[in-house]
């Protein structure tokens, strides 16, 4: 009887250290995962979303996607807040998880007005600079070099985007999608930006 107590008694300490590395292992894929953290911050209550419309102005180099978390592609749009007559350049970006789609390619088009529900976070505005140029720096953070990476949407190469400027940041995800409207942008859209010629040869 002393054995099967022993052997009882071993496999409750096995069975119990067991389920506690598993509940530690869900803690810990909680705490880091990309994706958790993102469907978090999109279900907190002091993050309101507003609807706003867009027009892409284009979008940054792409990065290569994550099989696993939450993915983000940034572009530069045209926006304007609803009930607002006055326009913006502005900061988006598209946050998606491994199973969602990317903005299709026919979004990229200036002269298509997307609605959105979109949340503000200042915390992510950033100089239009960052979304234009694709750096390399080495360990020490010394620039080796600075190219010119960003894609314009078609009938948007004449949008002047001065690099020094910060944009405000809206983030959007695939569930804040409303629709698009095919709208020309000669007679509706004011002048974003004063001109000035783009830098080259960074």
């Amino acid at each position: 009887m002393s054995k099967l107590r022993w052997i009882m008694k071993l496999r409750s300490v096995l069975v119990a250290q067991a389920l506690w590395l598993i509940a530690a292992g869900v803690v810990a894929l909680l705490a880091v995962c990309p994706a958790y953290v993102y469907a978090a911050k999109l279900l907190h209550p002091s993050l309101k979303k507003q609807a706003v419309s867009v027009r892409l102005v284009g979008r940054a180099a792409l990065v290569p996607l994550s099989s696993f978390g939450a993915n983000q592609e940034y572009y530069v749009g045209v926006l304007q807040a609803k009930g607002k007559k006055e326009t913006a350049l502005v900061k988006l970006i598209y946050r998606f998880l491994n199973y969602d789609r990317d903005l299709p390619a026919t979004f990229m088009n200036y002269e298509l007005v997307h609605r959105f529900h979109a949340i503000r976070q200042p915390e992510c505005d950033a100089p239009a600079d960052t979304l234009l140029y694709s750096r390399r720096t080495t360990a020490l953070g010394e620039l080796l070099d600075s190219n010119f990476t960003f894609e314009f949407a078609q009938n948007a190469t004449s949008i002047t985007i001065p690099p020094a400027s910060v944009l405000p940041c809206y983030v959007i995800t695939p569930s804040d999608y409303q629709d698009s409207t095919l709208r020309p942008s000669g007679s509706s859209v004011p002048v974003v930006a004063e001109k000035q010629g783009r830098e080259s040869g960074r």
